[in-house]
């Protein structure tokens, strides 16, 4: 190899090494805290075996969470892992956070939630608005039910094919 091939391998080399750890930085997955202050990797969890994503970006959030926790219990989803996500991105900016936090450690007590204060997990799984439940198996969706926006109400029998397609879903 000579002297100008030697330096163009190393351009391209050093061309691929930068495009790859870009690219890395871009599809790492955010790190979400609860009510509680304790934090998560969205992108680890998700890439479980088996585990559901509940979420809503509408106001009432944490009670449209609750609602879809009970169709998942009442589903017979009990023994998935559940990551409940709160996607706070229309939050106005004069809302304290601590408010927020603190008002989700009173009414929820039972319920961590963790919170997404800029919707990046949305933006990265290109979540619909509203509040919806996902099931992924092994960081793969297998199934979605939604809440009907008009009544707040899980859609008749959503979340026992989701529970049941993750049953599907196993090895």
């Amino acid at each position: 190899m000579n002297h100008r091939s030697a330096r163009s391998f190393g351009r391209i080399l050093f061309v691929f090494t930068f495009s790859a750890l870009i690219t890395l930085g871009a599809v790492a997955e955010p790190i979400l805290s609860d009510q509680f202050g304790d934090s998560l990797d969205a992108g680890a969890m998700l890439a479980f075996p088996r585990v559901i994503l509940l979420r809503s970006s509408e106001r009432e959030a944490a009670a449209r969470i609750a609602v879809m926790e009970e169709a998942l219990k009442g589903a017979g989803g009990d023994g998935i892992p559940v990551l409940r996500v709160a996607d706070l991105a229309a939050l106005p900016f004069f809302v304290p956070r601590s408010a927020v936090t603190g008002a989700l450690r009173k009414n929820t007590p039972d319920l961590r939630i963790f919170l997404d204060w800029k919707g990046e997990l949305t933006a990265r799984l290109s979540l619909p608005s509203g509040s919806a439940a996902r099931a992924y198996a092994e960081g793969r969706l297998v199934a979605e039910a939604r809440l009907d926006p008009s009544t707040g109400k899980p859609e008749a029998g959503a979340f026992a094919a989701l529970v049941a397609a993750l049953g599907n879903s196993q090895r």
